[in-house]
């Protein structure tokens, strides 16, 4: 059973939400810091059998892991405790992450690469359980605003670093998993075990001896799995968006998707500065950035002109994981906080297997139109926003329990 130690009088503040917003940057640092130096992976293994199926699962793997292993990490965490299992976790990310740097064999990598993924899917459910422990609805605001802002910026650091280290060798850029230590150190001196005493309350309403709140839990599961498919769209496919406008290189590709990434600053900017919007307001808005930003981009002639809609697109992107995850916390008791979030990390990241094969179809659907498709993705979102807008106006200041 769960003993959590005493949080009587102990009052969370920045220290405790920068730990938990660094902690919860872990389990993108291996993607982004891998993801530029994909192509010397494939070449040092050239003679590995099987090199095109198993090269990408060290990228791919610990993404598997969270959508597979997330409830089990949330109903852990329910019952043995969040902070002992997220330092457990940040530890075995840890170890495991910077295995890759002494490991020769492609196999033994991807076994490193399990360990990693196992610990990402509890970090990313515990780190939300403990938002949720530690601030009440308005603090937790502010901090998955800031969330959104700073989770950007450290993406393009991660990139930007991997992509120097590339450079040394093929190793290198594991070292970026090193994050891992400063996270632990920094939750070692700073955090504690929540006590159901000291939880927030939620916007659900239920009682002591309410069970599951699934009424509601099904509603934001639904919105969440449908979100996160047009949120991967452009996650996964907006660098190809500018391929297909006409950039020519890698560079400048990267160079417009950075600019972009603007728009998911000024999103967590935004959703951080709001007072009383419910989330089908938010949910409208996300829905219209994407539609004109997709429609825009599609359309564009050049690169030049899709930029300012590659912005655009970008804000829904930085709303999406704030509004998201907010009023999944405000709707879920303590007691079942980090079986909730669990589940609500594996619909997520569900969406990111399901977005490229959606955009995949709708292309050949197409006759191999790859910008025809994303305006379609930007039409069907332009459609979803009108019942979101209509929600919205019959109970526009509801920010929790109705969507």
């Amino acid at each position: 059973m769960t003993q959590p130690e005493p949080s009587a009088g102990r009052q969370a503040g920045a220290p405790q939400a920068l730990a938990l917003i660094l902690a919860m940057t872990l389990p993108v640092t291996p993607l982004l810091s891998l993801v530029p130096n994909l192509p010397q992976l494939f070449q040092h293994f050239a003679s590995t059998p099987n090199r095109d199926f198993l090269v990408p699962m060290i990228i791919t793997m610990p993404s598997v892991c969270i959508a597979l292993l997330a409830p089990i990490a949330g109903s852990l965490a329910d019952r043995f405790g969040r902070r002992r299992l997220m330092l457990l976790a940040v530890m075995l990310f840890t170890i495991c992450g910077l295995l890759p740097l002494w490991l020769q064999d492609l196999k033994q990598i991807l076994l490193a690469q399990l360990g990693v993924g196992v610990a990402e899917a509890i970090i990313m459910t515990t780190g939300n359980t403990l938002l949720g422990d530690y601030f009440d609805s308005a603090a937790r605001q502010r901090w998955l605003g800031l969330q959104g802002i700073l989770g950007s910026i450290f993406a393009t650091l991660i990139l930007l670093c991997g992509g120097a280290l590339g450079t040394i060798n093929w190793h290198m850029p594991f070292l970026m998993n090193s994050l891992g230590g400063v996270v632990l150190v920094w939750m070692l001196l700073t955090t504690w075990e929540p006590s159901h005493s000291s939880d927030a309350a939620t916007d659900s309403g239920s009682g002591a001896g309410a069970g599951f709140p699934w009424k509601t839990m099904r509603i934001v599961f639904g919105v969440t799995l449908l979100i996160a498919v047009l949120y991967f769209v452009q996650t996964v496919e907006l660098g190809l968006m500018f391929s297909k406008l006409g950039a020519s290189s890698s560079a400048f590709i990267s160079l417009l998707t950075t600019v972009a990434s603007i728009g998911v600053i000024a999103g967590g900017w935004w959703y951080r500065r709001q007072k009383q919007v419910g989330v089908a307001v938010n949910i409208t808005t996300i829905l219209l950035a994407y539609a004109i930003g997709l429609i825009g981009l599609g359309l564009s002639p050049n690169p030049a002109i899709g930029l300012p809609f590659g912005i655009v697109a970008q804000f829904g992107n930085g709303l999406v994981v704030p509004v998201l995850v907010g009023w999944a916390l405000r709707t879920l008791d303590f007691r079942y906080r980090g079986r909730g979030m669990g589940l609500w990390t594996t619909l997520f990241f569900c969406g990111q297997f399901i977005s490229p094969t959606l955009v995949a179809v709708l292309t050949r659907m197409r006759a191999g139109d790859f910008l025809g498709a994303i305006i379609i993705v930007g039409i069907v979102c332009g459609v979803l926003a009108i019942p979101a807008a209509l929600i919205a106006r019959r109970a526009p200041a509801v920010p929790a329990v109705v969507l």
